[in-house]
């Protein structure tokens, strides 16, 4: 069984509310019941995109002056993003830290490891569960389809490389 999920948005709350971190696990709770009824041998989950936003955050106006923002400063033509790259990454690595540490997004990690995988149908203590999540989730804000050399998914299979 194949469950796509997109748009969640969590932030880092400094901006906007994320959903109830309970709403995880009700949505876990609705994928189980699903691929149970349906006689699922296997469940993939894709978190597709907007899982996490960087840019719902007030962490641009209390840190960056607005030539060091993302879409500021001196942009390359073919990204539309500042040409600073290593700083650009370094402050959505901060954003993302932020983000991942709101309890709505410790929630859905939590709640996307203990769904079973291809990998492994019912144990959750799996270690490849978090690997798996992680490598196929988390991309980072300057792939665009080519991965950077620090990008966290650029040694991942799912990675278009470049």
């Amino acid at each position: 069984m194949l469950v796509v999920i997109s748009d969640i948005h969590l932030t880092d709350l400094s901006t906007a509310h994320n959903v109830h971190a309970t709403a995880f696990d009700l949505m876990l709770q609705e994928i189980a019941t699903a691929a149970q009824a349906k006689g699922a041998v296997e469940l993939r989950v894709v978190l597709l995109g907007d899982i996490f936003d960087l840019v719902r955050t007030d962490f641009w106006h209390r840190t960056t002056t607005p030539d060091q923002r993302p879409w500021g400063g001196d942009l390359d033509p073919e990204t539309g993003m500042n040409r600073d790259t290593a700083l650009i990454q370094t402050q959505f690595s901060k954003v993302l830290a932020g983000v991942l540490a709101t309890p709505e997004a410790k929630a859905l990690i939590r709640d996307a490891e203990r769904a079973p995988g291809p990998h492994q149908p019912a144990d959750q203590d799996h270690p490849r569960a978090s690997a798996t999540m992680t490598a196929s989730s988390t991309t980072s804000p300057l792939c665009s389809n080519r991965c950077v050399p620090s990008c966290p998914v650029s040694s991942s299979p799912t990675c278009s490389g470049g």
